[in-house]
């Protein structure tokens, strides 16, 4: 079973195949250095000056390949190409580091540099979705600005690079919280976008790994999970907005997010409120079961940053009141009855 599997073992079109094969380690030819080679980050900060931050090899990563070599691909893109790409790197570790106003100041002048440049378009996108999520709950205009500004951000890299997988996730990401933050049944007609943005990231099957050591496909595969839970699974649903959810397929693809991250306190709160939504529409006591087994999973990391402390909190939440599953998010709670979905579509 993939739940035992995830607790057990314990968030690019302009340079085309290149970059392709760096994600996976399989540059062997034309790459600098070994980088799968015992403490290589050494070697490189001693002939380059370039530096994987501290505590990166204490993160857990699952291997996307046999090649993989878990490295940060900005790290290894900075590494191979110098210039830009060691700046880029140095605002991807501000962004782990929650150190936002910088990476914003950064970004963008790198961005009015760099115009045909996508990877500044999606990092500031990024980077306002994680602004936006460190706003108190009630500031609900300020985020819904920030979210916009970030929404931009991201169509503008998905026209210079549609095949970029950040520019996809990115663009889903930040329209998707736009529209829990505005509520789902006044946003409803957004569905179809941040979906098909996803479906495409998904398709490109590009492993892009973050300084969290999450990977941007674990990372899309994470964000239709919580869409297929939010949205209604009925057939008038689907003929009136063309688009429906579906609780199976969102503890499917939250489970596949989990095998490419599978400590990440979200990823059990998400996974929590899946199974309880199971069980609340299904009166399934498995799911009840699995849920429980999600909330301790999530209890049981020691949460690295706000949002996961966040995340936490919400898992108790989630256990204490589960029948608040299917409309659980993290800015606030969504509507899911579909006579109110009806309601809307009739004004």
């Amino acid at each position: 079973m993939m739940y035992k599997k995830l607790k057990t073992s314990r968030s690019f079109w302009t340079l085309g195949a290149m970059i392709t094969a760096l994600l996976f380690g399989q540059m062997a030819s034309a790459a600098k250095y070994d980088y799968k080679a015992s403490g290589i980050e050494h070697r490189i900060l001693e002939e380059t000056g370039i530096e994987l931050f501290d505590g990166y090899r204490a993160r857990r990563c699952i291997l996307a390949s046999k090649d993989d070599h878990c490295l940060p691909t900005g790290y290894v893109e900075a590494v191979e190409n110098s210039g830009v790409y060691i700046t880029l790197w140095e605002i991807e570790v501000l962004l782990m580091q929650e150190r936002d106003a910088e990476a914003d100041r950064m970004l963008r002048k790198v961005q009015q540099e760099h115009p045909k440049m996508s990877k500044p378009l999606w990092l500031l996108a990024k980077n306002l979705f994680f602004k936006a999520e460190h706003l108190p709950e009630g500031a609900v205009e300020e985020r819904r600005q920030v979210l916009e500004e970030g929404t931009q951000w991201a169509k503008k890299c998905v026209e210079l690079a549609p095949g970029d997988i950040n520019c996809q996730l990115h663009l889903g990401v930040t329209l998707a919280r736009w529209s829990t933050n505005n509520g789902i049944i006044k946003s409803v007609f957004n569905g179809p976008a941040v979906s098909a943005a996803w479906d495409k990231a998904i398709k490109l099957k590009t492993h892009y790994r973050f300084p969290s050591a999450n990977t941007s496909w674990g990372a899309a595969n994470y964000g239709m999970g919580i869409f297929n839970r939010l949205v209604p699974d009925s057939w008038w649903f689907n003929l009136f907005f063309g688009f429906r959810g579906s609780i199976d397929r969102s503890i499917n693809f939250l489970r596949a997010a989990g095998a490419t991250k599978d400590d990440q306190v979200e990823l059990y709160t998400e996974l929590s409120a899946a199974y309880y939504c199971k069980w609340s529409r299904e009166e399934s006591e498995w799911a009840r079961r699995e849920g429980d087994k999600a909330v301790k999973a999530c209890l049981s990391i020691k949460p690295p940053d706000r949002i996961s402390e966040i995340s936490q909190d919400h898992c108790r939440k989630l256990k204490a009141s589960p029948k608040i599953s299917c409309g659980y998010s993290r800015d606030r709670q969504q509507e899911t009855d579909i006579e109110r979905f009806r309601e809307e579509a009739e004004n």
